[in-house]
């Protein structure tokens, strides 16, 4: 899912338009969009964030998942590529952050996320299928108050040589 590599743009590039941007104990991260591509920036590094496709979804061994932490995985594989390491905290922090401003600035960003997601549930939910036919356990038939009287008054039938005959219809 991560195409990620650590670039720095060319002169002769246009202006990047900045979606969010989250700083956190000093700590600057941009999301920027150029040229049809997605760049986390810091400073002057850049790094290519890949955008998941719903035809590229896959099936996980559980559920996917939310598009809020598949974002996040990319953003954390982008700062490693810029050699950025952060605690879980602070990079949820972080990506919060530029969600919040990808939800606002960049709805076809969001929709490429949940078409992902759907898609990637529903090969989940179609793998997890299972239909079982489930019969219950036959329970024996009581039989009625007056039958059970009269079996019971009935010695030969109670008896081991009665149960024989009944297997073997003598």
């Amino acid at each position: 899912m991560n195409l990620i590599s650590n670039q720095n743009v060319p002169s002769y590039a246009p202006l990047c338009v900045v979606i969010s941007k989250s700083t956190i104990n000093n700590l600057t991260i941009e999301f920027v969009r150029q040229n049809g591509f997605y760049f986390v920036r810091h400073l002057n590094n850049y790094s290519l964030f890949s955008v998941p496709s719903s035809q590229n979804a896959w099936i996980f061994n559980k559920a996917p998942p939310s598009c809020f932490i598949l974002f996040r995985l990319n953003i954390q594989g982008c700062l490693v590529t810029m050699n950025i390491r952060l605690e879980r905290k602070m990079l949820s922090k972080h990506a919060s952050n530029l969600w919040k401003g990808v939800k606002i600035n960049d709805r076809h960003l969001e929709n490429a996320f949940k078409s992902f997601y759907d898609a990637a549930l529903y090969k989940f939910n179609c793998e997890q299928l299972n239909i079982r036919m489930v019969v219950p356990p036959a329970t024996p038939q009581q039989p009625a108050a007056q039958e059970q009287s009269s079996l019971a008054t009935n010695d030969f039938d109670n008896s081991f040589d009665g149960m024989l005959k009944d297997l073997f219809n003598f």
